[in-house]
């Protein structure tokens, strides 16, 4: 005796729920390879990207809480028995905490995504047989909340006789409901909806389609509402409203690069400022050679005297300067001391006086 086949599905069952349990479709397998004694639900939890059974997962088959002891992410939720017969499709309700042979069918856990498995067993005098197992359902759990809309534009501007799209994104229960009204009227002339009501658009618009266009979702926990205001302009008016924000635009940049330019020649101008009055202070600090800090000492000044007559050489008069070369000099340079003052002027005048005499 052979392996039962797997159960062929003739309609997968996709959900997203929002609690612990939901219905799925079970499916007969024929009795080819001999009687089917049960049918078993195996429960995969998604978890890292792993969406399929591993290989060799037979072996590993028990219930939810081994499972979890064992730290394996899929277990066998329920054992149903093939009597009577099922011939055809039937529902099965995936986590009802109620007990199904040797498993107990544990609850689905808030924010988690489930495949589920249906495989068919024979059990031969003992022999046990298991067929290959095929998916049959995908579930995601989701926390109980209204549905969340992504708010639309506060205002939205398109050009007479073009195509107008207002999108309505919702997140939420898969049975929520999106509405349209504009101006609070739900029908709305020349609309067009697709994806479930979520996106409206209105062809070749016209003025008189401007107004309020409200997006309401609602569920059976609540609901969330969205408006923007819908501008139908004419192209003129919009090439001139283009060259308006243009202008605009330019004149502030225009400002902005003039104040920096003035800012930045006053600051070149600071600067220069700074810097002629720092090298006009140093010139004057400074005197301007050796020769000049000689000259404003006290005390430095030197005084000439004449020599003795009878020393004199009969030339003209003339005065040396004391940096300069001493040639035939006929004057010689004295220091002038205050403390000798007295008796140098009396060396002097007695000299003068015996010269004439």
């Amino acid at each position: 005796m052979a392996a039962p086949l797997p159960p062929v599905v003739l309609s997968f069952t996709s959900k997203n729920i929002t609690k612990s349990s939901t219905g799925i479709h079970l499916w007969p397998v024929e009795q080819r390879n001999g009687p089917i004694s049960t049918y078993q639900v195996i429960v995969l939890k998604i978890a890292d990207g792993v969406k399929e059974l591993p290989g060799g997962y037979e072996s590993k088959l028990t219930d939810s809480n081994n499972a979890s002891k064992d730290n394996l992410n899929f277990y066998v939720a329920a054992e149903i028995t093939n009597d009577p017969v099922h011939e055809d499709s039937w529902e099965f309700t995936v986590g009802d905490e109620e007990t199904y042979g040797a498993y107990i069918n544990k609850g689905l856990e808030v924010r988690e995504g489930y495949i589920i498995y249906q495989r068919a067993v024979t059990n031969d005098n003992g022999v046990i047989l298991g067929g290959d197992a095929s998916e049959v359902a995908k579930i995601s759990v989701q926390e109980d909340h209204k549905p969340v809309i992504k708010d639309l534009p506060e205002r939205t501007i398109v050009a007479a006789g073009t195509l107008a799209i207002l999108s309505c994104q919702v997140i939420g229960d898969p049975d929520l409901s999106v509405t349209w009204s504009k101006d609070g009227n739900t029908s709305i002339p020349h609309a067009q909806f697709e994806n479930d009501g979520r996106i409206l658009a209105i062809k070749d618009v016209l003025p008189r389609d401007g107004g309020v266009y409200e997006c309401k979702a609602s569920n059976k926990f609540g609901e969330s509402r969205t408006a923007t205001i819908l501008i139908v302009a004419d192209v003129h008016n919009i090439f001139i409203a283009s060259v308006i924000a243009l202008s605009c635009i330019v004149f502030v940049l225009v400002v902005v690069i003039g104040v920096l330019i003035w800012r930045l020649r006053r600051t070149v101008a600071n600067n220069r400022t700074t810097t002629s009055g720092k090298a006009f202070t140093d010139d004057v600090g400074q005197p301007d050679s050796p020769r000049d800090q000689h000259v404003s000492e006290p005390g430095s000044y030197m005084e000439l005297h004449p020599r003795p007559l009878q020393e004199q050489l009969p030339t003209a008069p003339h005065y040396q300067a004391l940096q300069g070369k001493n040639e035939a000099p006929e004057y010689y340079n004295v220091g002038f001391n205050k403390e000798n003052k007295e008796k140098e002027d009396t060396e002097i005048y007695d000299e003068i006086g015996n010269a004439r005499c």
